[in-house]
């Protein structure tokens, strides 16, 4: 079945070829100078015109493709400023974050800071006030021991003086008698 399919096969391509070797031929007669309509001025000027129209076709397809790539550099530089403007705003928004938390740690260890300072205020205001207090205190022991040492002193002035008296009186009732 095979070889049958490709006898006929083989048949039909060598008429083709011969049936287009003979067109080939035909249109080469002809065209033959003599004969050939493309030598009419008519001809001439449609093959000019012809050659016309493809220069304009081409130069028109050249300001097409210009256009394309003038098209295509301009969308390019769109999107890479558009690529650039999203970069500065995120470098703009990370930077805008960095300041925030470097605010934020600031404003924290300057309320920590303030926090320490009146800690320590007031620790040394405890500190004085218990001093002053204690001194206070002392003071008012060493004024109560001046009281007691001055009463005892009173007291043994007193004393010496009713002794003083007493043996005044001794003396003066040792000498009446």
């Amino acid at each position: 079945m095979h070889a049958a399919r490709t006898r006929i096969l083989r048949n039909v391509l060598k008429f083709s070829k011969h049936k287009k070797h003979i067109q080939h031929n035909n249109r080469r007669i002809s065209m033959s100078p003599g004969r050939n309509e493309m030598a009419s001025p008519e001809a001439i000027a449609l093959k000019i015109k012809k050659q016309q129209q493809k220069k304009k076709d081409d130069f028109e397809m050249e300001k097409m493709r210009e256009a394309a790539i003038a098209e295509e550099a301009e969308r390019k530089r769109k999107q890479e400023d558009e690529r650039k403007k999203k970069e500065e705003d995120e470098r703009l928004i990370k930077e805008a974050k960095r300041k925030k938390k470097e605010e934020a740690e600031r404003k924290k260890a300057e309320t920590e800071r303030k926090k320490a300072e009146k800690e320590e205020a007031d620790k040394k205001r405890k500190e004085v006030a218990e001093a002053k207090k204690l001194a206070a205190k002392e003071e008012a022991e060493r004024k109560k021991l001046a009281l007691k040492e001055l009463a005892k002193r009173r007291k043994a002035e007193r004393e010496a003086a009713k002794l003083a008296a007493e043996k005044k009186k001794a003396e003066l009732a040792a000498k009446k008698k």
